[in-house]
């Protein structure tokens, strides 16, 4: 983990999100699954992570509950990883809050959208043809395992994150749109300047 790392984490433009695989926390069933990682690593990044960017460690914390039961014995273990999945509600505590989300596609069984709050935790919101690219307050009024559910604040507007608006349905990133004027203007030069291509 780098200081350039660091200062990527804290772009408002970047979800204080990061994906770190623990797997175990064993370095002899690391070794056996072929990671090139041991715990060590995976300690280093967190303390790392802990010491400078709480908000994302918060993120970290709550994925490294379920390999706290790797030394139990299998049937014991899948046991409690059961139970303890079952019992586990990540999000319940955030029903009443207040969040900004970017809405960004339609959910699954196309009820919804998806959006995302600052972690990257998925927040579901009415589907509504002026959000969708757009940041929107949202309160969260339920939480389900997965997900959470949010309704837009009254008073707040939808607005565009970023300097470029928008894709358009279907439309592609990065490819300019060539007018018929500029494409009849741009052959009529080559031909002024290359006589050979009117033959």
């Amino acid at each position: 983990m780098s200081n350039e790392m660091a200062k990527i984490l804290n772009h408002p433009r970047v979800y204080a999100f990061l994906h770190v695989p623990v797997q175990s926390a064993s370095d002899s069933v690391l070794m056996d699954m072929k990671r090139e990682y041991c715990i060590d690593d995976f300690r280093r990044v967190v303390d790392f992570l802990k010491e400078r960017y709480f908000l994302v460690f918060q993120t970290i914390a709550k994925n490294v509950l379920f390999c706290l039961f790797f030394f139990l014995q299998k049937k014991q273990r899948t046991k409690k990883l059961s139970e303890l999945f079952h019992s586990y509600n990540p999000y319940d505590h955030k029903v009443g809050e207040r969040q900004f989300v970017l809405v960004t596609e339609e959910s699954f069984d196309t009820q919804y959208y998806v959006s995302h709050n600052t972690f990257y935790e998925q927040v579901l919101v009415p589907k509504r043809a002026e959000f969708k690219g757009k940041m929107i307050e949202v309160e969260i009024y339920e939480a389900g395992k997965h997900f959470m559910k949010g309704r837009p604040v009254e008073d707040s507007e939808p607005f565009t994150p970023s300097i470029a608006a928008p894709l358009r349905k279907g439309e592609v990133s990065g490819l300019m749109r060539v007018s018929t004027s500029i494409h009849t203007q741009i052959c009529t030069f080559k031909i002024l300047l290359f006589p050979k291509y009117l033959l």
